[in-house]
């Protein structure tokens, strides 16, 4: 919207979380899904048309675009540092980056995303069935190619702003102003008006993200935690205004979030956004699989696995501050906290869980070895 409309980053974050905050908070999760669902026409739509203008204006189509990002090494696994490609290896390490390694990290983050993020678990549970929860979530895949797709339309915006140069996207290409502004600065000086305002409202399919965890928070924090520890048996009227009040003061905290983030120096928001995931979630998709692939652990072990967890995704921000003296310093890149952490949880769980001893508790259905028609032995 900053760039878009000239308004002040500030205002725009304000009016735009305002503006998402509301009709989530009046709709609910009809509002976050069928917004979700317009969103994702236009996101497509938009990207196409896009596209489609930078082939069209390119000299040699298409085929200058892979030409070109073969050339300059936007078509392979690389690290971006200082505004420059640098190629990685395919071999396995855990103190740099490798492309064997970022594949683990983006398998770990779309496992965690698909068991665990209640932004998506929300809409299974609103399927009428199973099956058609199940459904759901193959047809969710078609993420996949819409992610891959607009990381090419990245690429091409990189070959376009290579034979058709500014000064703006030239600092956005190399490191001074964030990547994430070319998209916006191609729509508004590239586009003709009426194909800009599309593709400007496909660009804002970003909402859906702060929508879903919007709800999101509001439903576990009122059926998880309010409803089920501290007020029982009240109406559904005493929980639904509650639900709002936690949404607004989560619309609230996200505003705030994204007021700092945009102040922050960061190399891109993509890469942002994998550190912070890093370091607050790491460890759920681990929890995930104590409770879908084993028969053991408690909400005690839960606990000390969180806590372990927790203090070691701690420690990597230490070591990445260069805080801790040499002898704790960690020998892993901070980009792999999250795949760690994982680990951490499991092992941390599975071990304790191992040495206590419990009354055993139904598991039918809870567990991939406890569903209908398995033995619970």
């Amino acid at each position: 919207m900053h760039e878009i409309t000239g308004l002040d980053p500030l205002v725009s974050i304000l009016v735009a979380g305002i503006f998402v905050s509301i009709y989530t908070i009046m709709g609910g999760i009809d509002a976050v899904i069928w917004t979700d669902v317009l969103q994702t026409i236009m996101l497509v739509s938009g990207g196409v048309i896009c596209l489609a203008v930078i082939v069209y204006e390119l000299p040699g189509g298409f085929t200058q675009i892979i030409e070109v990002a073969m050339r300059d090494g936007k078509m392979a696994f690389a690290d971006w540092k200082d505004g420059n490609v640098l190629p990685v290896s395919w071999g396995f390490s855990l103190s740099e980056k490798t492309a064997l390694m970022m594949l683990f990290v983006g398998m770990t983050e779309w496992m965690q995303e698909y068991t665990s993020n209640q932004n998506v678990i929300q809409r299974y549970a609103t399927a009428k069935s199973t099956h058609e929860a199940r459904k759901a979530m193959f047809v969710s895949f078609s993420n996949v190619p819409i992610w891959a797709f607009y990381f090419f339309l990245g690429t091409a915006l990189y070959v376009f702003f290579q034979v058709f140069p500014t000064p703006e996207t030239g600092e956005m290409l190399n490191g001074v102003r964030k990547a994430e502004q070319v998209l916006p600065y191609f729509i508004v000086h590239y586009l003709p008006p009426g194909i800009g305002g599309l593709v400007i409202a496909a660009a804002a399919a970003a909402m859906s993200s702060l929508d879903s965890s919007i709800n999101a928070i509001s439903t576990v924090g009122v059926h998880d935690i309010y409803r089920r520890l501290w007020v029982k048996d009240r109406d559904d009227k005493h929980y639904l205004h509650t639900a709002w009040k936690l949404a607004t003061a989560a619309s609230v905290v996200m505003i705030v979030g994204a007021v700092i983030l945009s102040q922050t120096e960061t190399k891109t928001l993509q890469d942002a956004g994998v550190t912070l995931i890093s370091l607050l979630m790491g460890g759920v998709t681990g929890l995930y699989m104590i409770g879908f692939l084993t028969k053991v652990g408690s909400a005690r072990t839960a606990w000390v696995g969180i806590v372990i967890t927790f203090t070691f995704s701690l420690g990597t921000i230490f070591n990445s501050k260069g805080v801790l003296p040499d002898w704790m310093s960690l020998p892993f890149d901070l980009y792999y906290t999250g795949f760690i952490g994982n680990i951490v949880m499991f092992a941390t769980i599975f071990a304790v869980a191992s040495l206590l001893t419990g009354k055993r508790k139904d598991l039918k259905n809870l567990t991939v070895w406890t569903q209908e028609g398995k033995s619970n032995n």
